[in-house]
């Protein structure tokens, strides 16, 4: 399934968390760096929408060539299930060790 096709199935509730959950890891990132996000690549977030909608999201964001951040979904991923969602968790957890 495509980015698009994915974002486009997302019911309106999804569909708010999402955006949220996307303006939430800018500002975590944005604190985290004290602000010096020229070009921050490769943020990866697991979802979790409502318990319904399970979202792999890789990001960048360039703020090189204005005052204006630039954010942009590289690569998304729809989890089939919410097993397969806590496995990709547990997997990534895993490799942070």
């Amino acid at each position: 399934m495509k980015k698009d096709e994915i974002i486009r199935s997302l019911t309106p509730e999804q569909r708010e968390e999402f955006e949220n959950d996307i303006q939430n890891l800018y500002a975590e990132c944005h604190k985290a760096l004290n602000g010096k996000m020229e070009k921050l690549k490769d943020v990866v977030v697991n979802l979790n929408l409502n318990n319904e909608v399970y979202l792999r999201v890789v990001c960048a964001y360039d703020a090189t060539n204005s005052s204006k951040v630039k954010g942009k979904i590289t690569e998304l991923h729809k989890y089939k299930n919410e097993q397969e969602y806590k496995q990709a968790l547990a997997i990534e957890r895993a490799s942070l060790n």
